[in-house]
């Protein structure tokens, strides 16, 4: 006799955080502008870090520019969350970055979709993939997966925002 396996939305919000688990790059939509201009960043690594067996994580933001642009990184920080298949982006220091995700299309190697209400569409590839381990001592198991420092957090992000392009 065979039983019946069903996936509860839970259960799916869940093997999609786990697949958001790693380093993706590509293009977001992100410009620094200032009294003097406006630059598109050329590139955006995103690192989204799971906790273990949960919808929701932390992430890390880098934002790369162009020669010219008065900045050549900018970093923010992120708490993220999938509910009912939307990926959830608030940005504690920088809430005009809040951002909802639907309609996406992801793999375990490319990642895209719309920003918000958007027409234009992202475009992420997965460069990295967090491998959780188990550690055990004779009382508690503990989950671990690499860790990102805190250092390079602190630059002047307040000229950043995400711009999207007229189609």
């Amino acid at each position: 006799m065979m039983g019946a396996l069903s996936l509860t939305s839970c259960d799916k919000d869940e093997m999609k955080a786990a697949n958001l688990d790693g380093t993706w790059e590509g293009d977001f939509f992100m410009t620094y502008e200032n009294d003097f201009g406006l630059w598109n960043a050329t590139s955006t690594v995103i690192e989204f870090h799971q906790k273990p067996f949960k919808n929701y994580g932390i992430g890390y933001q880098t934002d790369f520019y162009p020669i010219g642009c008065p900045v050549q990184q900018t970093f923010f920080e992120f708490d993220w969350s999938v509910d009912n298949g939307d990926i959830t982006l608030v940005y504690p220091t920088n809430p005009a970055l809040n951002t909802v995700i639907r309609g996406y299309r992801m793999s375990s190697s490319t990642f895209y979709g719309r920003i918000g209400d958007t027409k234009k569409q992202f475009s992420l590839r997965k460069v990295e993939d967090y491998d959780w381990g188990i550690y055990s001592d004779r009382v508690n198991q503990y989950y671990y997966s690499r860790t990102r420092s805190a250092a390079d957090t602190d630059n002047n992000t307040k000229n950043v925002k995400r711009v999207i392009p007229n189609e």
